[in-house]
């Protein structure tokens, strides 16, 4: 898979979570990538865990969180 397509659909699927009403839960950084954790407020069994693998879509992370504390 290309690059930009990687970057693409990783910024697709979170964001897609999020409009769902996910709230990032746990981010754990790590040498081969961002492992999130997504939780679901009315839902909570419910939960769904990512790999981010590009730089892109780890930045796409932090404004989504920044936003999510209310800094934004």
């Amino acid at each position: 898979m290309s690059e930009h397509r990687q970057v693409v659909e990783e910024q697709y699927r979170m964001n897609a979570y999020l409009a769902q009403g996910y709230l990032i839960g746990e981010v754990a950084e790590g040498l081969s990538g961002t492992r999130l954790v997504l939780h679901h407020p009315q839902r909570p069994e419910e939960r769904q865990v990512m790999h981010l693998l590009t730089a892109e879509a780890r930045r796409t992370l932090g404004c989504a969180l920044m936003k999510q504390l209310g800094r934004v």
